[in-house]
């Protein structure tokens, strides 16, 4: 499936949630990402 059709279909999954509700989803998913925390700095 294109990535803009499973946009929709995710949107439409959490159209009226509330506000509050959809930032903490948002963290959560966020927080499942592999480099979520790290900082990456470059050295020379």
């Amino acid at each position: 499936m294109p990535v803009p059709e499973i946009l929709k279909d995710e949107y439409r999954g959490l159209r009226g949630m509330p506000e509050v509700e959809a930032k903490v989803e948002y963290v959560k998913r966020c927080r499942d990402l592999k480099t979520y925390g790290v900082t990456f700095f470059l050295v020379k």
